[in-house]
C-alpha cells in the first residue's frame, strides 16, 4: 500500500469510511465523501496528515471481490476498476428493467453513489463511460475488464514443462555434492532438452535470470547447501540464533584439539617433526585459556584428561618455571565442559569426570558453530604464530609450504615452540581487547573490563569462584577400576603383569591371602596399581615387578606391544634350532617344520610415545623397590601365630 494520498482512496476516520474525491495541494484542501451519510466535506491536507500521524485516520485497502472474475493479482488497480464497472452495469440494468430508457437511467444515476459488490459505494462515473459499459453489457467480462489489465508481462514467458526440465537438470547435475556443473552448464543442458522436445525453437534460448529464478522458487533458495560436503555444510550454513552467555567464569569451558601448521626441529640431526597437535581449553565467559597440552602424536583420551587437569588446578609454578609473565592464574572446578566426539574424547573414559561435578556436553564432529569460542582461539593462534620459522601457512591456508618450511633457518624445538604458545596465551591474548567485550556489554552499573585478564581479575574480586577437587578425588577420575585375586607369591596379576611391592604384606594382613580385591589403575601407566586400604580407604600403591625407578610410564597397550616386539625380534642361533630338530627326530622319528611368526607391525608415532612415557615417569616418580641384597618377608597369619604360641605353652607344661 502506497504512503501517498491519492484521489478515490478509501480512508477510515472517526469510524466512518470516507473517499477522497479531490486533493488540491495549492489551496491545501481535500474534498471528502462520507460513504455512509452520502455527505461531502472538506479538510486541509495538513490537518488530514496530522490525523494519520495521531492514529485517528487510517488508509483502507480495497477488498477483493467475491467470486471468480479474473486473475488480477499482478494489478490491484485493474481489480478495483473491474469491481466498480460491474457495480455500474448492475445499477443501470436494474433501472432499465424498471421501465426507464438507457438515457434516463444514466441521467438518474449521475452524481449519485454506486453500490459495489463489496458493500461499499463510490460516486457514479461519467455519462460517456456509462454508455460504453452498457454497449458491452451482453459480455460482462469484456465490459468490466479495463483495457490496461493485461498490459506488460502478465502471462509467463515459459510453460510449466520448461520449469520441470530446469528443476530436473538441477537435481541430476548441479545439486550434487562437489558437482563440477555450474549454472551456465545447467542452462545449456536445459536448452538442448527443451529443443529436443519441441518446447523451444532452434533459435530460442533461456536466460540465466530465468534459471536462477527457477532454482530459488522451485528447488532451494540456498543454492550452495546441497553442493557442499555434508560434514562441513552444517557448520558453514549454521545460523547464530542466540548468543552464548555463560554468566560466570568456569560455567562453560570448551576443549578442542587443533593440528598446528608447523615444522619443528627433531631431537636428532636432520629430523623434522611435522605432526603437531595442540589440545587446549578456554573459559567462555572471560575467553581466558585455562589449560593446554602440546602433542607430537595423535591425541588420546589420556591427553584430554591431562588438559582438563591443567585447567582445574593452579599453574603459577609451571608458568614461572617457563619464564612466562602472567597477571592471573586461572583455575577452578568446571561446571559444564563442551567437546566434540572425536577419538580423543572417549565417552566411556571421560564419564568419570562427573564424579567431581563436571557436566559433559558432546557436539558432533565438524560442528565448530556449537563451540565457537575455542574455534576462534584456534584461528587466532594460527594467525599469530604463522610468522615463526617452520610455519607451513601460505595465504591463510595450512600446509601450503611444508617443504619450504623445512629449509627455514633456526627451526624451533619442542620446548621453544611450547614456550611461544604459552607466552601468547598469558602475555598477548590475555591482554587483548576483544570486540564482544567492547560492543556487546552495555551494563553500565559494573565494568568487567575488555580483556580476558581484566575480566578474570574482576570476577575473582566480586565472586567466589568454584574450588578445584582434591588430588585424591581427581585421581579417582583418571583411574579405572578392576578386580583381581591377591596372592603372597604373585601379588595381583593384571594384564600379564604382577603387581607387588613393600605394601603387599600390609594388604594381605587386611584382606587375607588369595582374596579378591578391587583395585584402581591408570591405563596409560603400567607401573603401578592402587588398592584401597581396608580401614582408611586411602589408596595403597603396588608396583609392577618388572619396572624400576627409571622405567618410562608406558601404557598397558604399549608395554605389551614392546614385549611382543622384543620377543619377535629374537632370532635363535642355528645350534639351538638344530638341537630342537635332533631331539624331536630322535624321540619321535619324524621331522617338523618350524613355523615362523611375522613381527608385529610397528605402531605409528613410536618415538613420540616413548618420549611421552618418559615424561609421565618424570612427573610421577615411584619409590625404589629393590636393593643390592634382596629381602624376603614371610607371611604368617595371626591365627596361626596364636595356635603356635598355645601349642608351645602346652608342651612346656607337660614336660
Amino acid at each position: 500500500m502506497s504512503n501517498w494520498l491519492k484521489k478515490n482512496d478509501i480512508i477510515t476516520m472517526n469510524g466512518a469510511s470516507i473517499m477522497i474525491q479531490c486533493l488540491d495541494t495549492e489551496s491545501d484542501s481535500a474534498v471528502l465523501f462520507n460513504i455512509a451519510t452520502q455527505e461531502t466535506s472538506s479538510m486541509s491536507i495538513r490537518e488530514l496528515r496530522a490525523k494519520f500521524a495521531s492514529g485517528n485516520a487510517s488508509k483502507k485497502s480495497p477488498q477483493a471481490a467475491r467470486g471468480i472474475l479474473r486473475d488480477f493479482a499482478p494489478s490491484s488497480s485493474a481489480s478495483a476498476k473491474t469491481i466498480f464497472n460491474l457495480g455500474v452495469i448492475t445499477l443501470l440494468k436494474k433501472l432499465i428493467a424498471s421501465g426507464k430508457t438507457a438515457s434516463e437511467a444514466i441521467k438518474a444515476t449521475l452524481g449519485k453513489p454506486v453500490p459495489l459488490p463489496t458493500g461499499e459505494s463510490m460516486p457514479m462515473c461519467s455519462a460517456r463511460q456509462a454508455y460504453r459499459l452498457l454497449k458491452h453489457s451482453d459480455n460482462p467480462k469484456i465490459a468490466a475488464t479495463p483495457a490496461y489489465s493485461l498490459r506488460g508481462n502478465r502471462a509467463p514467458r515459459y510453460g510449466k514443462r520448461m520449469e520441470e526440465i530446469v528443476v530436473q537438470v538441477i537435481d541430476d547435475y548441479y545439486g550434487r555434492e562437489k558437482s563440477r556443473f555450474s549454472l551456465r552448464s545447467v542452462r545449456e543442458i536445459a536448452i538442448e532438452i527443451a529443443k529436443a522436445e519441441g518446447i523451444l525453437a532452434d533459435d530460442d534460448t533461456v536466460s540465466m535470470k530465468y534459471i536462477k529464478a527457477v532454482l530459488v522458487r522451485s528447488w532451494n533458495p540456498d543454492r550452495d547447501h546441497n553442493r557442499l560436503d555434508q560434514r562441513h555444510a552444517k557448520s558453514i550454513k549454521a545460523v547464530a540464533k542466540n548468543r552464548i552467555k555463560p554468566g560466570s567464569p568456569l560455567n562453560r569451558v570448551e576443549v578442542d584439539a587443533v593440528k598446528l601448521p608447523m615444522v619443528l626441529r627433531g631431537d636428532r640431526d636432520g629430523e623434522f617433526i611435522e605432526h603437531i597437535w595442540l589440545l587446549h581449553a578456554i573459559d567462555c565467559e572471560t575467553s581466558m585459556p585455562l589449560g593446554w597440552r602440546l602433542l607430537f602424536a595423535a591425541p588420546t583420551t589420556e591427553d584430554t584428561l591431562s588438559c582438563i587437569q591443567r585447567a582445574i588446578f593452579p599453574k603459577a609454578e609451571l608458568l614461572r618455571s617457563m619464564g612466562v609473565k602472567f597477571s592471573v592464574d586461572p583455575y577452578g572446578a568446571i561446571m559444564n565442559l563442551v567437546m566434540d566426539n572425536g577419538q580423543e574424547n572417549s565417552k566411556e573414559r571421560l564419564a568419570n569426570v562427573t564424579k567431581v561435578g563436571i557436566n559433559l556436553q558432546w557436539t558432533p564432529i565438524n560442528s565448530g558453530h556449537k563451540k565457537p569460542f575455542i574455534e576462534r582461539l584456534n584461528r587466532s593462534i594460527k594467525e599469530t604464530l604463522e610468522i615463526l620459522p617452520g610455519s607451513t601457512r601460505y595465504n591463510g591456508k595450512d600446509g601450503m609450504r611444508t617443504e619450504q618450511a623445512k629449509k627455514d633457518e633456526n627451526l624451533p624445538t619442542k620446548e621453544e615452540f611450547e614456550n611461544w604458545i604459552v607466552r601468547w596465551y598469558y602475555e598477548h591474548w590475555a591482554h587483548t581487547p576483544l570486540e564482544r567485550f567492547i560492543c556487546a556489554d552495555y551494563e553500565i552499573t559494573r565494568d568487567l573490563g575488555i580483556t580476558p585478564a581484566e575480566r578474570w581479575e574482576n570476577f575473582e574480586k566480586t565472586q567466589s569462584l568454584p574450588l578445584c577437587p582434591s588430588p585424591d578425588e581427581w585421581r579417582r577420575v583418571r583411574f579405572l577400576s578392576s578386580r583381581g585375586k591377591m596372592s603372597a607369591k604373585t601379588g595381583i596379576p593384571f594384564k600379564n603383569f604382577q603387581f607387588k611391592g613393600q605394601n603387599l604384606q600390609k594388604l594381605i594382613l587386611q584382606y587375607g591371602p588369595d582374596c579378591t580385591v578391587q583395585f584402581f589403575y591408570d591405563p596409560h601407566d603400567f607401573r603401578t596399581i592402587y588398592v584401597p586400604d581396608k580401614e582408611s580407604a586411602e589408596w595403597v600403591e603396588l608396583v609392577n615387578a618388572e619396572v624400576g625407578t627409571t622405567t618410562p610410564a608406558y601404557s598397558f597397550t604399549d608395554a605389551k606391544k614392546r614385549r611382543a616386539t622384543k620377543r619377535a625380534s629374537y632370532k635363535a642361533p642355528p645350534s639351538r634350532t638344530q638341537f630342537r630338530t635332533d631331539i624331536v627326530e630322535r624321540s619321535t622319528g619324524t621331522q617338523t617344520k618350524r613355523q615362523k611368526k611375522d613381527a608385529e607391525r610397528q605402531a605409528g608415532f613410536a618415538h613420540e610415545r616413548e618420549l611421552q612415557a618418559t615424561e609421565r615417569a618424570y612427573e610421577n616418580p615411584i619409590q625404589e623397590q629393590s636393593s643390592v641384597e634382596p629381602t624376603f618377608d614371610t607371611y604368617v597369619a595371626e591365627d596361626a601365630i596364636e595356635k603356635l604360641v598355645k601349642h608351645k605353652k602346652t608342651d612346656r607344661t607337660a614336660k
